[in-house]
């Protein structure tokens, strides 16, 4: 089975470059291409609240040290590029940009309910994936979306190392909230 890897939503992350970079944040990061060469090693960015293990900035995504680890140990498909986080008066060195290389065009197009804006993924209200084409895939990036899936098996491992910033969900269960609940087709 799948799940869809979302940020959780009782951790929303206030957060800034603190050397902003039009080059950085205009990458296709949804496209699964690498970065490598792309992205300085010396990024810091600004938290005013202490950093989940997980949290989206713009584009981008950043994990802890805690669930690269595990990402690196289930071999899943990304790439990491190190980023200070400083909170406060700490500086804090284990996080880490995450570039999602794996794609997988397996939306189901026929049960995907968007709205009249076309299928793109902040208009997507109800999601069906097509669970055959992504079987044996620990984590991936849904081709044409923001949205990323998982293993149960990976979640699993996320959820019970009690990573923070993390939700996941059946994608029968994800609901895009900014799509009114009562819109249909």
């Amino acid at each position: 089975m799948v799940k869809i890897w979302s940020q959780s939503p009782n951790t929303l992350v206030d957060s800034r470059m603190k050397q902003f970079s039009d080059h950085l944040m205009n990458l296709p990061w949804y496209e699964g291409r690498s970065f490598k060469g792309l992205i300085p090693d010396d990024l810091t960015m600004i938290c005013p609240q202490k950093p989940p293990d997980f949290f989206p900035h713009a584009s981008m995504a950043v994990v802890s040290g805690k669930l690269k680890d595990i990402l690196e140990r289930e071999q899943a498909n990304v790439e990491f590029f190190r980023l200070l986080i400083q909170h406060k008066k700490s500086l804090f060195d284990n996080f880490f940009i995450v570039n999602f290389l794996e794609v997988i065009d397996c939306l189901d197009k026929q049960e995907t309910v968007f709205s009249d804006e076309g299928l793109i993924s902040h208009s997507i209200k109800r999601l069906a994936v097509i669970t055959d084409l992504v079987q044996g895939k620990a984590l991936f990036r849904i081709a044409g979306t923001i949205l990323l899936g998982v293993s149960d098996y990976l979640a699993a491992e996320v959820e019970n190392a009690q990573c923070t910033g993390v939700w996941f969900s059946s994608p029968e269960q994800w609901r895009n909230a900014a799509i009114p609940s009562d819109y249909n087709r």
